[in-house]
């Protein structure tokens, strides 16, 4: 992860919503690199936002998911039974209303 990380998820990600049409993206970022809170903070002004954590899904490990959204879903939608998963989905929505706030574009593409 270099200096220019940022830029190019960016760049990505206009090209794949604007080009290509893509509605919906999914940022897999390594917990275990130095760069990744620079870059976690950089892109969630793009309109990224936390969805979770994959447990060993980068080489080194674990990975944080970041989401980008280029039209609204509903949350209230989403169906999960137990309360804990509850609570997730709405940190998640929390997340997703705190980066809308940073990036008033975000729903632009």
């Amino acid at each position: 992860m270099g200096a220019d990380t940022a830029a190019e998820v960016r760049r990505a990600r206009r090209e794949l919503c604007n080009v290509s049409g893509a509605k919906a993206l999914t940022l897999e970022l390594p917990l275990s690199h130095a760069g990744t809170p620079h870059v976690c903070r950089a892109v969630e002004e793009d309109g990224f936002f936390f969805s979770g954590v994959g447990p060993a899904f980068a080489t080194e490990g674990d990975a944080l998911l970041l989401q980008f959204l280029g039209e609204e879903i509903d949350p209230c939608r989403v169906q999960v039974e137990h309360p804990f998963g509850q609570d997730l989905v709405a940190y998640v929505v929390r997340e997703r209303d705190r980066v809308t706030q940073l990036s008033p574009l975000r729903l632009e593409g």
